[in-house]
């Protein structure tokens, strides 16, 4: 041992030991010696056996203290090596505290007593608390809202315990050092030690108490709008929904959450892509763009619903697509409005053309009728001919009534409007309804017993009710009933809102119910087309509810229809209330007046056929006229013979100046003047509000030479004077 010291000597200190040593063996050698001498004198003060004991001793002394110092130093290395370990691992906790510190989110270490053993710097913010304050402290007695700290106390027992599992992810408040709470997203795990026992909770909080606000904030937002939001996820499943989108599919808000977008949306099993639609979705998902789509979603009921889709692409941090939010825009009442616009357009488009048709037609049949009806009054009663003149007078009479047809659904059919009282007009139909549709038909009406006095021309309102009650007809053919209701009703905003036609105010109400086959959606959707007819070809000319629509427009009123198959079909009318009295018709004399005149006529028409005719007629009867070929040549013919002109027949439309322009100069210079107005095409007067109230007087073409004369007769032996305004 001791060659192993001194061979771990360095050469420049072992001289130095050694010399030690020595000086250490000869003075403790010395100082033995004296120590004997001292005590026996007798002893001689130095010897050789005294100096071997002191050297001995010396060395023994040497050698323990070179053992001492040997400990001392590996002593001093083992001090040396623990604080570095302990900077070390003090560096390392600064290191691992550094990154709590860093991060973005609470970091808070639970024991099983309930106290706090970490917490991060972000923690400390959150609560308001300095990291002394905290550490050590009952989490839940200090940091948890009153209200729940129980129920949270009890949980984390049961999972310290094991008798319940830790929740991955969960949402609680935490109370800060001010009082206020903050809500926390908590994600957890479990401490446990080298045998698994449980020793307590590590969990990371990040505080979305903004974010919440935000959300709910957008929430209410959304919840006001009309529009209806999903939030629909990758698996196209949808996550979060507002109120306006459950009110359109007709489903709570708890049965929405969850269920794929195209169960809801559209009531298939599967994706509305894969069935051959666009999707709004799926195309944000591909291109990562706002998408938009029109196509029809269902209620639970199975109704269509008309949308307007627009989706966006919600993206994380990274830019990837995760999910979308879908605005659902109804526009079903905005579609029926357009259908509703289209179809008047239709309407109005092939009105002006029907009624052009009409004006030109009945131009050239005033003049077959004219004609026809001179020749056979040239003819005996036994005339042969006669076999071949009245079929064509019967003839043009039956265009004739197709021209007033068109004019009806056109709603350019001149009209004579007064106070009517609807009931009373019901019951007369009703008896010509019996003899119509056939006694395997039941025909019952239920009439109110308001007052429904309504401002109508009666011969119009007639055709509309039996127009109806012949198409009952045609679809009851195994026999049924007819039912006619009548009552008073009141128009406010919520009708005109649910049914997107009307104003608002007091109406009466009539309806004509069949329990016919009824009709699908196609037919619905057409029936009030001209010329739209389901009967086989020379059965119908499809006019019969196109002049029903005609006039029920022309009198300010409404008509809708309800019909399913195997169930019927309603027709409902809105017709506008009068307060004026009803006026009763005043019958004609039983003889018919004499039709000759002598009085002189200004005739004023543009087509030569019909002036010629209309020219021959009069003259024919004891008239005598002048004619003009427009409206300015009738107003020079009358400045020149101003004095013999008793009555004015003027055509409507003509070139230079229109029958109505020409009529009011000629009232300037003679205001007693009367007037006759012939039309093949009446819009210009029937269009005039209040003309028929004024008393002008007209007749539409074709007329018959029998007509215009005995409205000649009439105009002419009238003690008023007719005029217009």
């Amino acid at each position: 041992m001791v060659e192993k010291f001194f061979s771990g000597m360095k050469k420049k200190k072992l001289a130095f030991h050694l010399g030690i040593l020595i000086f250490v063996m000869l003075l403790m050698g010395n100082l033995s010696a004296l120590v004997d001498h001292f005590h026996h004198p007798e002893i001689p003060y130095f010897d050789y056996e005294h100096l071997l004991i002191g050297g001995i001793t010396a060395l023994m002394i040497v050698l323990l203290s070179a053992g001492v110092i040997q400990y001392m130093r590996r002593l001093e290395n083992t001090v040396e090596k623990l604080k570095k370990s302990e900077e070390t691992i003090q560096k390392e906790r600064d290191k691992a505290q550094l990154y709590l510190d860093i991060a973005g989110v609470m970091l808070v270490a639970i024991d099983a007593t309930q106290r706090v053993k970490l917490i991060n710097k972000k923690g400390c913010e959150v609560l308001g608390y300095c990291e002394e304050d905290i550490i050590g402290k009952n989490w839940f007695d200090i940091f948890i809202p009153e209200k729940s700290r129980e129920d949270v106390k009890n949980v984390f027992a049961k999972i310290m315990k094991g008798e319940a599992e830790a929740v991955e992810y969960h949402e609680n408040s935490v109370v800060t050092g001010n009082g206020e709470e903050r809500l926390i997203a908590w994600h957890n795990s479990l401490i446990k030690d080298d045998e698994g026992n449980i020793t307590g909770t590590l969990s990371s909080g990040e505080d979305i108490t903004e974010h919440e606000r935000a959300e709910e904030f957008i929430r209410n937002l959304l919840e006001t709008v009309d529009e209806g939001f999903i939030v629909i996820d990758r698996d196209y499943r949808i996550i979060n929904a507002n109120r306006a989108y459950c009110t359109q599919v007709n489903m709570p808000l708890e049965s929405v959450i969850g269920k794929h977008c195209h169960e809801v949306s559209h009531h298939i099993s599967k994706r509305c892509f894969e069935a051959g639609e666009d999707c709004s979705v799926k195309r944000a998902f591909e291109s990562g763009e706002p998408y938009t789509v029109l196509h029809t979603h269902y209620d639970d009921k199975g109704n269509a619903i008309y949308v307007e889709t627009k989706s966006y692409p919600v993206k994380d941090a990274s830019g990837k697509v995760v999910s979308a939010i879908e605005v659902i825009n109804n526009i079903t009442e905005k579609k029926k409005l357009e259908e509703q616009l289209r179809h008047a357009q239709k309407m109005e488009a092939v009105g002006t053309f029907a009624g052009g048709i009409a004006h030109d037609f009945n131009n050239i049949l005033t003049a077959i009728i004219g004609y026809g009806n001179l020749l056979q009054m040239k003819m005996q009663a036994d005339e042969p001919l006669r076999a071949y003149v009245d079929p064509i007078l019967i003839s043009a009479e039956r265009a004739a009534s197709l021209t007033q047809s068109l004019l009806a659904f056109s709603r350019k059919q001149i009209m004579n409007p007064r106070p009517v009282n609807l009931n009373e007009l019901v019951n007369v139909v009703k008896k010509l309804v019996v003899r119509l549709i056939g006694e395997d038909i039941e025909v019952k009406t239920l009439l109110s017993e308001d007052d429904l006095t309504i401002i109508a021309d009666p011969g119009q309102m007639e055709q509309v009710l039996i127009n109806l009650a012949t198409n009952a007809r045609d679809a009851m053919q195994e026999g049924g009933a007819l039912t006619i209701i009548t009552k008073a009703v009141e128009l406010d905003n919520e009708f005109i809102m649910a049914h997107n036609y009307g104003k608002k105010g007091k109406y009466a109400f009539v309806s004509v119910t069949d329990t016919g086959t009824g009709m699908d959606e196609r037919t619905k959707e057409k029936i009030f087309d001209p010329f739209f007819t389901t009967k086989e070809v020379g059965k119908g000319t499809g006019l019969g509810l196109a002049i029903v629509y005609g006039i029920i427009k022309q009198h300010n009123g409404y008509i809708n229809v309800y019909s399913e198959q195997g169930q019927g079909t309603t027709f409902n009318i809105y017709l506008p209330l009068t307060h004026k009295a009803e006026v009763k018709e005043t019958k004609l004399a039983e003889m018919a007046p004499s039709m000759e005149g002598a009085e002189t006529v200004l005739l004023a028409e543009d087509e030569e056929d019909v002036r010629r005719i209309t020219k021959t007629v009069l003259e024919k009867f004891g008239y005598k006229v002048i004619e003009a070929v427009d409206g300015e040549d009738a107003v020079n013919k009358f400045v020149e013979n101003r004095d013999k002109i008793e009555l004015l027949i003027f055509d409507v439309i003509m070139p230079a100046k229109t029958g109505k322009e020409a009529y009011k100069e000629i009232k300037k210079i003679r205001p007693d003047i009367k007037a006759l107005f012939v039309s093949g095409y009446p819009a210009e007067i029937s269009d005039r509000k209040g003309l028929f109230e004024e008393g002008i007087n007209f007749v539409p073409k074709p007329v018959s030479p029998t007509g215009l004369l005995k409205k000649v007769r009439e105009i002419l032996d009238k003690k008023r004077v007719d005029s217009i305004s």
